[in-house]
C-alpha cells in the first residue's frame, strides 16, 4: 500500500469518526452542519481547481503541452 493510499485511508477514517462523534454527542442540528460541511469539501476543491486552471497564463499551458 502506497503512502498516498494510506494517507487517504487515514483521512477517511478520521472524517468518519468526526461525523459519528458529531451525530452522537451533539444535537441533530450540529450533526447536520458537520455532515454538510464535510460533504461540501469536494465541491469547494473542484471549484478551486477549475478557477485555478482558468487563471493560468497561456505560457504555462504551452509549457505543459496541454490545451486550456
Amino acid at each position: 500500500m502506497s503512502r498516498r493510499t494510506l494517507g487517504l485511508l487515514l483521512v477517511a477514517v478520521a472524517l468518519a469518526a468526526l461525523v459519528a462523534a458529531a451525530k452522537t454527542s451533539a444535537g441533530p442540528l450540529v450533526g447536520t452542519i458537520v455532515v454538510i460541511a464535510l460533504l461540501s469539501v469536494p465541491l469547494a476543491l473542484s471549484t478551486w481547481a477549475l478557477l485555478d486552471a482558468a487563471n493560468r497564463p497561456a505560457w504555462v499551458w504551452a509549457l505543459s503541452g496541454r490545451h486550456r
